[in-house]
């Protein structure tokens, strides 16, 4: 993704997001940052994935601030490891 593209979809997250300080799993399914639950939690086991705070033994949620943060990393290492 170009910076632009980036920005875009960054910009399109905070303006859909606008009235939500952390999102839920199914907030980041709907946006495209995983296809399904299960992709999340391997990402938790992981720790590959975006910072999230744990509420109770099931759920959790995703600080909208640290969720930006990983999107520009993660864009930023695959754009070293692709050229």
């Amino acid at each position: 993704m170009n910076s632009t593209q980036l920005d875009v979809f960054i910009e399109t997250i905070i303006s859909t997001y606008r009235d939500k300080k952390y999102l839920t799993y199914d907030d980041l399914i709907a946006i495209g940052i995983a296809d399904k639950k299960s992709t999340l939690r391997h990402w938790k086991r992981k720790k590959t994935g975006p910072e999230y705070i744990r509420l109770s033994k099931n759920r959790v949620v995703y600080p909208l601030e640290s969720l930006i943060i990983w999107i520009r990393e993660l864009n930023k290492k695959t754009g070293e490891s692709n050229g």
